[in-house]
């Protein structure tokens, strides 16, 4: 934000920025503007439409290319521009009240703050109260995530709030990112000013809707006393080496312009501005758009199946291209073949992140040189991931079973310690693996509300590098297999291919939803009904690995590798080789030392009793007679 803030400010703007009209001209508008009376706190979107929308003539919202990128258009068929439409926000909220009667309208206030903000505040203003019947109603609310929610949101307390509680300015105006704006015709023609304010580049515009903090509810009907963070997007971006260097929300989900725009249409002699950012919000969410895509007149929306084509375009470019990378790296000790998997996430928050149903996992196949599949981790069959477990997979490090399937997730229990996907009911987090963004770090002031939960916390290769410093934003994956079992098969090579894959709306998330029977259940089947098809993020191929029984590549000869890792009360440290190895130290990332004892010892391997170390993260050290220190990363589980 300050780089950013910096080049604006050392950025001259031209006399023509503000004095593009004659005296007589600017005169006239300033005049419309001061007897214009009518202060309104919110529009409707189709009041910014007439200036901000397609211009016949060709001159505003247009590119150099002469591609059209006006603002309303790319808006309406975003996921913020349909954030009152959703079929499954809907139906998620009656499922929730249907389950919770008793909070009924605290439930429904809390979704509406955020889903339908100017309905909600329009009537919060006016003292009174905002719920779903009054909503469905209310063509302020069914706006959406519209112009207004966002440019009169005020400077004071940006980042500060949560739940949608939004700090606005109600004297009628709307920021926005331009100095000396013109605002005669916006205040003459829909009775707001125009002001700019450099915040409207800034995170915290986005951060009081994308902090959620529920009220927990127990299995009981009531309220437990406890809340529970059900999304921390805004902090899991402060927790980042992004929020230092001002990559902002704006940054990755508004694509900036490099050439000047003429931002509005209407008004002769407008001249160009520069840093436009165009505004169809690319977002993850491509299962839900085609969804609404299919189904346009089924939900009764009259918005061009094109738009709805560029958004998706949008979206599949953002998780293809911007969320993550994947490569494969393969190595061979004797009979076993590793091949690690390094995924490094490319985003300013969690990945993936927000809603908690949202999930990623991982696709392992291996193949014969012919294509017969030999392994396969990650299958799918009718829309589900298969040979899971029934209420959440394990975090690994290390995969060598087909049906260890590496899923990042956020997975909630109630207060009775049952795993939910009830948000109300949602009362502790059982595991959060979801990969870290670059920069994180347990000391971050905002730790608290974006934790890393279960067994990707004592993961050595889990936002850590080699040398236990954390803030990779990177997990390591290995993939082990049995060389032996692929040659007594006659197969001498192999082809590994590995995919990551996000889902949205996983099935079984759903589960709940349809068994309530209600309307918007129905609606929400019916709209989803062949829309459960996952969005590939990255891939990574690995062909022709020859694989031996009898082969020891030279590098394994010289360090010793330690396994399994994690482990719990004994391990085992391989390729020792002619070393005498007479001392093994345990070292803590607080700096205890514990010497360990040896169980078996001999020219190949050692077996460690770990048994005395408590759980945690440590440096494994092997000293031997000649002078020798080997050091390698270990973690303890209980």
């Amino acid at each position: 934000m300050a780089l950013l803030g910096v080049f604006l400010a050392q950025t001259p703007f031209s006399q023509e920025d503000s004095d593009y009209h004659s005296p007589e001209e600017l005169n006239q508008y300033h005049q419309m503007g001061i007897e214009s009376e009518d202060h309104p706190i919110f529009l409707h979107s189709s009041e910014c439409d007439g200036c901000h929308g397609f211009d016949p003539a060709g001159i505003a919202s247009v590119d150099t290319f002469g591609n059209d990128i006006n603002i309303f258009d790319d808006w309406r068929a975003s996921m913020l521009g349909l954030s009152a439409v959703d079929p499954y926000w809907k139906a998620k909220v009656a499922h929730e009240t249907w389950l919770y009667p008793n909070q009924k309208e605290d439930i429904e206030e809390t979704c509406l703050k955020c889903h339908a903000p100017m309905g909600h505040y329009e009537a919060f203003f006016n003292g009174e109260s905002y719920l779903m019947e009054d909503f469905h109603g209310d063509s302020l609310g069914m706006d959406g995530v519209s112009c207004m929610s966002c440019h009169s949101i005020d400077s004071k307390n940006l980042g500060q709030g949560f739940n949608g509680d939004l700090t606005l300015d109600t004297n009628g105006v709307a920021y926005g990112p331009y100095p000396n704006p013109f605002a005669g015709p916006m205040t003459a023609f829909v009775g707001v000013k125009p002001e700019y304010s450099f915040h409207v580049f800034d995170a915290g515009m986005c951060a009081d809707c994308h902090t959620l903090v529920t009220k927990s509810i127990g299995i009981d009907g009531n309220y437990t006393g406890e809340t529970f963070v059900e999304q921390a997007t805004y902090h899991e971006w402060l927790n980042s080496i992004y929020s230092q260097r001002g990559v902002t929300c704006q940054s990755c989900h508004m694509e900036q312009v490099m050439q000047p725009i003429v931002v509005s249409s209407g008004i002769n002699g407008l001249p160009s501005r520069s840093f436009y950012r165009k505004h169809g919000f690319s977002g993850p969410n491509k299962q839900m758009l085609q969804a609404i895509q299919q189904n346009l007149n089924y939900l009764g929306l009259d918005i061009p199946d094109s738009l709805f084509d560029e958004s998706i375009a949008r979206s599949e470019q953002l998780l293809g291209q911007r969320t993550a990378d994947l490569r494969l790296t393969e190595k061979q000790i004797e009979s076993q073949i590793f091949i690690d998997l390094d995924i490094q996430n490319k985003a300013g928050h969690k990945f993936p992140s927000g809603y908690p149903a949202r999930r990623a996992y991982l696709e392992l196949i291996v193949e014969s040189p012919s294509g017969d599949t030999l392994f396969h981790s990650g299958k799918r069959s009718n829309h589900r991931l298969t040979q899971i477990d029934q209420a959440y997979e394990s975090h690994y490090d290390t995969i060598n079973n087909e049906e260890q399937v590496q899923i990042y997730q956020m997975v909630i229990e109630d207060n009775a310690g049952q795993v939910t996907s009830s948000l109300n009911a949602a009362y502790s987090t059982v595991k959060d693996n979801r990969i870290p963004p670059r920069g994180f770090s347990t000391n971050s002031s905002v730790y608290d509300t974006t934790r890393i939960v279960g067994d990707a916390l004592f993961d050595s290769n889990f936002n850590l590098d080699t040398a236990g410093q954390e803030g990779t934003g990177a997990d390591r994956l290995t993939l082990q297999l049995n060389a032996e079992n692929f040659i007594n098969q006659g197969i001498n090579s192999l082809n590994i291919t590995a995919q990551l894959w996000y889902e949205s709306i996983p099935q079984k998330e759903l589960e709940g939803i349809f068994s309530a029977e209600l309307p918007s259940s129905d609606t929400l089947n019916k709209v989803l009904e062949g829309n459960y098809f996952p969005v590939l993020v990255a891939s990574s191929k690995l062909d022709n690995i020859i694989i031996s029984s009898s082969t020891i590549p030279t590098e394994f000869t010289k360090s010793p590798v330690l396994y399994p890792n994690p482990a719990t009360n004994r391990v085992f440290i391989r390729n020792v080789n002619s070393l005498e190895v007479n001392r093994i130290m345990a070292v803590s990332t607080t700096g205890q030392s514990t010497e360990l004892t040896f169980i078996t010892m001999d020219d190949r391997e050692v077996l460690v009793n770990t048994e005395v170390l408590h759980q945690g993260i440590y440096f494994i050290t092997l000293n031997t007679s000649n002078g020798q220190q080997l050091t390698m990363r270990f973690i303890k589980h209980q």
